[in-house]
Protein backbone atom coordinates (compact mmCIF):
# COMPACT_ATOMS: atom_id res chain seq x y z
CA UNK A 1 0.00 0.00 0.00
CA UNK A 2 1.06 3.59 -0.55
CA UNK A 3 -0.14 6.69 1.25
CA UNK A 4 -1.83 9.25 -1.05
CA UNK A 5 -4.40 12.01 -0.60
CA UNK A 6 -6.94 9.87 -2.48
CA UNK A 7 -7.07 6.75 -0.32
CA UNK A 8 -10.55 5.64 0.70
CA UNK A 9 -12.75 2.57 1.10
CA UNK A 10 -15.98 1.54 -0.54
CA UNK A 11 -18.66 -0.67 0.98
CA UNK A 12 -21.16 -2.11 -1.48
CA UNK A 13 -23.60 -4.92 -2.13
CA UNK A 14 -24.38 -6.94 -5.25
CA UNK A 15 -27.86 -7.87 -4.03
CA UNK A 16 -30.51 -7.31 -6.74
CA UNK A 17 -33.36 -4.82 -6.53
CA UNK A 18 -35.28 -3.99 -4.42
CA UNK A 19 -32.71 -4.80 -1.70
CA UNK A 20 -29.78 -3.13 -3.50
CA UNK A 21 -28.43 0.08 -1.95
CA UNK A 22 -25.92 2.54 -3.47
CA UNK A 23 -22.21 2.10 -2.63
CA UNK A 24 -21.00 3.89 0.49
CA UNK A 25 -17.56 5.53 0.69
CA UNK A 26 -15.62 5.96 3.91
CA UNK A 27 -12.24 7.11 5.16
CA UNK A 28 -9.21 4.84 5.16
CA UNK A 29 -6.35 5.11 7.64
CA UNK A 30 -2.91 4.29 6.25
CA UNK A 31 -0.87 2.38 8.84
CA UNK A 32 2.05 0.76 6.98
CA UNK A 33 2.81 -0.33 3.46
CA UNK A 34 1.19 -3.65 4.37
CA UNK A 35 -1.73 -2.54 6.53
CA UNK A 36 -4.62 -0.10 6.22
CA UNK A 37 -7.82 0.38 8.21
CA UNK A 38 -11.26 1.15 6.79
CA UNK A 39 -13.84 2.98 8.89
CA UNK A 40 -17.22 1.30 8.81
CA UNK A 41 -19.84 3.81 7.67
CA UNK A 42 -22.81 4.74 9.82
CA UNK A 43 -25.81 2.75 8.59
CA UNK A 44 -29.51 3.02 9.38
CA UNK A 45 -30.13 -0.59 8.27
CA UNK A 46 -28.28 -3.82 7.63
CA UNK A 47 -26.41 -4.14 4.35
CA UNK A 48 -27.96 -6.85 2.14
CA UNK A 49 -26.02 -10.02 1.39
CA UNK A 50 -23.62 -10.41 -0.32
CA UNK A 51 -21.66 -7.29 0.62
CA UNK A 52 -18.00 -6.35 0.21
CA UNK A 53 -15.31 -3.79 1.04
CA UNK A 54 -12.60 -2.62 -1.38
CA UNK A 55 -9.96 0.13 -1.32
CA UNK A 56 -8.52 2.72 -3.73
CA UNK A 57 -5.30 4.72 -3.65
CA UNK A 58 -5.94 7.01 -6.62
CA UNK A 59 -9.71 7.58 -6.26
CA UNK A 60 -10.49 5.80 -9.54
CA UNK A 61 -9.25 2.20 -9.54
CA UNK A 62 -10.49 -0.03 -6.73
CA UNK A 63 -9.15 -3.35 -5.54
CA UNK A 64 -10.85 -6.55 -6.68
CA UNK A 65 -10.22 -8.81 -3.73
CA UNK A 66 -13.88 -9.80 -3.25
CA UNK A 67 -13.40 -9.27 0.47
CA UNK A 68 -16.77 -9.88 2.11
CA UNK A 69 -17.88 -7.57 4.90
CA UNK A 70 -21.23 -7.83 6.67
CA UNK A 71 -22.89 -4.81 8.27
CA UNK A 72 -25.55 -6.30 10.49
CA UNK A 73 -28.77 -4.73 11.72
CA UNK A 74 -31.03 -5.07 14.71
CA UNK A 75 -32.18 -8.59 15.66
CA UNK A 76 -35.62 -9.25 14.25
CA UNK A 77 -36.21 -12.96 13.73
CA UNK A 78 -35.18 -16.44 14.75
CA UNK A 79 -34.58 -19.39 12.43
CA UNK A 80 -32.79 -22.70 12.27
CA UNK A 81 -29.10 -22.50 11.29
CA UNK A 82 -28.06 -23.69 7.81
CA UNK A 83 -27.94 -27.45 7.54
CA UNK A 84 -29.90 -28.03 10.76
CA UNK A 85 -31.66 -31.38 10.85
CA UNK A 86 -34.07 -32.69 13.45
CA UNK A 87 -36.10 -35.83 13.92
CA UNK A 88 -39.46 -35.49 12.21
CA UNK A 89 -41.20 -38.49 13.74
CA UNK A 90 -41.60 -39.95 17.24
CA UNK A 91 -43.48 -43.03 18.42
CA UNK A 92 -46.30 -42.41 20.85
CA UNK A 93 -45.80 -43.58 24.42
CA UNK A 94 -46.01 -42.55 28.06
CA UNK A 95 -43.62 -39.65 27.41
CA UNK A 96 -42.20 -38.45 24.10
CA UNK A 97 -38.84 -36.70 24.54
CA UNK A 98 -37.76 -34.31 21.78
CA UNK A 99 -34.15 -33.96 20.77
CA UNK A 100 -32.37 -30.69 21.55
CA UNK A 101 -33.44 -27.80 19.30
CA UNK A 102 -30.96 -25.00 18.46
CA UNK A 103 -32.10 -21.74 16.85
CA UNK A 104 -30.14 -18.63 15.81
CA UNK A 105 -31.10 -14.95 16.00
CA UNK A 106 -30.99 -13.09 12.66
CA UNK A 107 -31.50 -9.53 11.46
CA UNK A 108 -33.86 -8.66 8.60
CA UNK A 109 -31.11 -9.28 6.01
CA UNK A 110 -30.44 -12.87 7.14
CA UNK A 111 -27.23 -12.13 9.04
CA UNK A 112 -26.70 -14.58 11.90
CA UNK A 113 -25.86 -12.28 14.83
CA UNK A 114 -24.44 -14.82 17.30
CA UNK A 115 -21.85 -13.01 19.45
CA UNK A 116 -23.00 -9.62 18.13
CA UNK A 117 -26.29 -10.06 20.00
CA UNK A 118 -25.31 -10.27 23.70
CA UNK A 119 -28.80 -9.33 24.96
CA UNK A 120 -30.63 -12.18 26.71
CA UNK A 121 -34.27 -12.41 25.54
CA UNK A 122 -37.01 -14.73 26.72
CA UNK A 123 -38.61 -16.77 23.94
CA UNK A 124 -41.78 -18.64 24.85
CA UNK A 125 -42.48 -22.07 23.43
CA UNK A 126 -46.03 -22.97 22.41
CA UNK A 127 -47.18 -26.35 21.20
CA UNK A 128 -49.86 -26.72 18.52
CA UNK A 129 -51.55 -30.04 17.69
CA UNK A 130 -52.81 -30.55 14.14
CA UNK A 131 -55.45 -33.24 13.53
CA UNK A 132 -55.12 -34.73 10.05
CA UNK A 133 -57.31 -37.00 7.92
CA UNK A 134 -54.57 -39.65 8.10
CA UNK A 135 -54.70 -39.86 11.89
CA UNK A 136 -58.37 -38.99 12.46
CA UNK A 137 -60.27 -40.06 9.30
CA UNK A 138 -63.70 -39.01 10.53
CA UNK A 139 -62.68 -35.37 11.07
CA UNK A 140 -61.65 -32.72 8.63
CA UNK A 141 -58.20 -31.23 9.00
CA UNK A 142 -58.12 -28.63 11.74
CA UNK A 143 -55.65 -26.91 14.04
CA UNK A 144 -56.14 -26.85 17.79
CA UNK A 145 -54.01 -24.49 19.88
CA UNK A 146 -53.06 -26.09 23.16
CA UNK A 147 -52.49 -24.16 26.41
CA UNK A 148 -49.05 -22.89 27.31
CA UNK A 149 -46.92 -25.44 29.09
CA UNK A 150 -47.77 -25.90 32.74
CA UNK A 151 -47.81 -28.73 35.24
CA UNK A 152 -51.56 -29.22 34.82
CA UNK A 153 -51.68 -29.14 31.02
CA UNK A 154 -52.61 -32.57 29.69
CA UNK A 155 -50.86 -32.19 26.35
CA UNK A 156 -48.16 -29.57 26.47
CA UNK A 157 -44.40 -29.18 26.47
CA UNK A 158 -42.46 -29.80 29.67
CA UNK A 159 -38.80 -29.76 30.61
CA UNK A 160 -36.92 -32.20 32.80
CA UNK A 161 -35.45 -29.62 35.17
CA UNK A 162 -37.03 -26.16 35.58
CA UNK A 163 -40.73 -26.43 34.72
CA UNK A 164 -41.57 -22.90 33.59
CA UNK A 165 -40.39 -19.32 33.19
CA UNK A 166 -42.79 -16.52 34.14
CA UNK A 167 -45.73 -18.93 34.07
CA UNK A 168 -44.97 -20.44 30.67
CA UNK A 169 -42.33 -22.63 29.13
CA UNK A 170 -39.53 -20.53 27.71
CA UNK A 171 -35.86 -20.33 26.86
CA UNK A 172 -33.47 -17.37 27.00
CA UNK A 173 -31.25 -16.46 24.06
CA UNK A 174 -27.53 -16.12 24.76
CA UNK A 175 -25.12 -14.63 22.22
CA UNK A 176 -27.70 -14.94 19.47
CA UNK A 177 -28.43 -18.61 20.19
CA UNK A 178 -31.43 -20.42 21.71
CA UNK A 179 -31.14 -24.03 22.85
CA UNK A 180 -34.29 -25.87 23.95
CA UNK A 181 -33.28 -29.13 25.60
CA UNK A 182 -34.93 -31.91 27.60
CA UNK A 183 -38.39 -31.15 26.21
CA UNK A 184 -41.02 -33.84 26.62
CA UNK A 185 -44.75 -34.36 26.09
CA UNK A 186 -46.78 -36.67 28.35
CA UNK A 187 -49.10 -39.18 26.61
CA UNK A 188 -49.26 -37.27 23.30
CA UNK A 189 -52.09 -38.15 20.88
CA UNK A 190 -51.05 -39.44 17.48
CA UNK A 191 -50.85 -36.59 14.96
CA UNK A 192 -48.82 -33.63 13.71
CA UNK A 193 -47.34 -30.98 16.02
CA UNK A 194 -45.57 -27.67 15.71
CA UNK A 195 -43.46 -25.91 18.33
CA UNK A 196 -43.47 -22.11 18.04
CA UNK A 197 -40.61 -19.96 19.37
CA UNK A 198 -42.04 -16.50 20.02
CA UNK A 199 -40.76 -13.16 21.30
CA UNK A 200 -42.48 -9.77 21.11
CA UNK A 201 -41.46 -7.92 17.96
CA UNK A 202 -39.74 -10.96 16.41
CA UNK A 203 -40.83 -13.16 13.55
CA UNK A 204 -41.34 -16.60 15.09
CA UNK A 205 -39.74 -19.89 14.14
CA UNK A 206 -41.59 -23.19 13.89
CA UNK A 207 -40.43 -26.75 14.33
CA UNK A 208 -42.76 -29.47 13.03
CA UNK A 209 -42.82 -33.15 13.96
CA UNK A 210 -45.17 -36.13 13.94
CA UNK A 211 -46.19 -38.55 16.67
CA UNK A 212 -46.97 -41.96 15.19
CA UNK A 213 -48.61 -45.05 16.62
CA UNK A 214 -46.59 -46.56 19.46
CA UNK A 215 -44.99 -49.98 19.68
CA UNK A 216 -47.36 -52.99 19.95
CA UNK A 217 -48.11 -53.69 23.61
CA UNK A 218 -51.22 -55.92 23.76
CA UNK A 219 -53.56 -58.20 21.80
CA UNK A 220 -57.30 -57.62 21.77
CA UNK A 221 -60.31 -59.16 20.03
CA UNK A 222 -61.99 -56.87 17.51
CA UNK A 223 -65.19 -58.83 18.05
CA UNK A 224 -65.50 -60.85 21.21
CA UNK A 225 -66.33 -64.53 20.51
CA UNK A 226 -69.74 -65.74 21.69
Amino acid sequence: FSSTPYVRCIFFTTAPEPRWIPPIYSAMVFITSEEVTCEQPVMTRAMPLPSYVEVTFDGFVYSRSNQTFDIVGEPSTVAFPPGASFRQSYRSGKNVTLEDISIWVYDNESHALLGMDPVARLFTLNLTFVLTPATVPEQRQQTVALPQASVSAATALHVQQSQSVDGCLGVHSQNGLLVASELWIPFPPVGLYTVHFQHSGFASAEFAFEVTVGLPAALRFLVRPP
